[in-house]
């Protein structure tokens, strides 16, 4: 059923390149991710089991899509094949389809329908897939989980323009000259998380208040998130730990900047879209500051520029990473899984074809190129470097 499917929406844009100019391949890709696969998998975590009985019918089918977008013959390695035609592996490629469904469920509210899955199913234990999925997920989905079902009435925080452009022009000098800008008793948090390379994440924070052109510091602080949070968690995290030592400080309500040189994590501050949990705490924090007279916003500093306060920050993120005590807050977190979900397909992409470069975008050496040149192209790759 999925291998008609999927032979059934092919056919209907195969025409595409009977056309005079036909569609670039990249356009063919995007078109075979975004509209074939899709419908040829659809349903698929309720009946992949990661068997070859499974696989042996679609592999026609994916194949196929492979040559759509290359052009290439019907005597074409399938290694070379999908490496060419910037496909993953089929196998690799259903389980992470089946994880990413698996993960969502494990962050559904608690009264949903739908359960995570489990080792013995209660619902429907006859569809395989529901087995499958319990073994991808079970060593990445541990600990306590973040909740992303809660809801919180805070508002986001307003971006303030950064007086860098960039990291490349001056960026130590114009930020100097924009703190001596600053009204006295201007509050100025500097904030940074930080990944070791066992994988364990940490923040830290300093916070400094202006006064005749000087920076004077009020506080630090730095904690250990463990080992299944990414960097932009704590990014989001530490504004929280920052924000909330100001709940109980002696200094003038006024005006609070916060510098951030990940733009990722303002973005989520200045609008939660996902509802992440870290994001969510350190709005509630800020509304809590707001009720009592203060003006909080947001800037990007650049990082790593020798500028003061971001590396002090930077220098107790690496010191709450390398504790060895978790924090209170520490929890295991979506996009972490959701990073590790991406490595599991990655691995075997790049195992099963050395030649590739795992990514679900289209190499960008060969943006706009005819689908009749890139035919001929491949085809030349081929003989001189993939069949040797």
């Amino acid at each position: 059923m999925a291998a008609a499917k999927g032979n059934q929406t092919l056919g209907s844009l195969g025409f595409l390149h009977h056309r005079s100019p036909s569609i670039p391949a990249h356009i063919a890709h995007h078109l075979a991710m975004m509209v074939v696969l899709p419908t040829m998998f659809w349903a698929s975590p309720a009946w992949w089991t990661g068997t070859p009985m499974v696989t042996a019918p679609l592999s026609t089918t994916y194949n196929a899509i492979a040559r759509w977008i290359t052009g290439l013959p019907l005597n074409t390695r399938i290694s070379n094949l999908l490496t060419l035609a910037q496909l993953p592996p089929l196998k690799a490629y259903l389980d992470y389809l089946s994880l990413q469904y698996t993960i969502r469920l494990h962050f559904l509210p608690s009264h949903h329908v739908l359960d995570p899955p489990r080792a013995t199913p209660k619902i429907s234990p006859s569809l395989p897939g529901l087995h499958h999925q319990y073994n991808l997920s079970k060593q990445l989905v541990m600990g306590k989980l973040e909740n992303r079902t809660s809801i919180s009435s805070a508002e986001g925080v307003p971006i303030t323009p950064s007086p860098n452009p960039d990291k490349t022009t001056r960026p130590q000098k114009l930020h100097e000259q924009w703190l001596e800008s600053q009204e006295n008793h201007t509050i100025i948090i500097y904030t940074d998380g930080s990944k070791l390379d066992n994988g364990s994440t940490g923040c830290g924070w300093a916070i400094y208040h202006c006064g005749d052109q000087h920076l004077y510091r009020l506080g630090e602080g730095s904690c250990h998130l463990g080992s299944q949070a990414k960097v932009y968690d704590a990014e989001l995290h530490v504004v929280q730990e920052a924000v909330s030592t100001l709940l109980t400080t002696t200094a003038p309500r006024g005006t609070v900047i916060i510098c951030i040189d990940n733009q990722a994590a303002m973005a989520t501050l200045n609008f939660n879209k996902h509802n992440h949990e870290y994001a969510r705490r350190a709005l509630d924090s800020i509304e809590d500051l707001r009720t009592l007279g203060w003006q909080i916003s947001i800037t990007w500093c650049p990082s790593h520029c020798n500028i003061r306060g971001n590396e002090r920050a930077d220098t107790l993120a690496k010191q709450g990473a390398g504790r060895s005590v978790l924090y209170r807050f520490a929890l295991t977190t979506k996009t972490w899984i959701l990073m590790q979900a991406r490595a599991q397909l990655m691995e075997p992409w790049k195992t099963q074809l050395p030649l590739s470069t795992p990514s679900f975008t289209f190499p960008k050496h060969l943006p706009e190129v005819e689908w009749a040149d890139t035919r001929a192209l491949w085809r030349v790759f081929l003989l001189e470097y993939m069949d040797r």
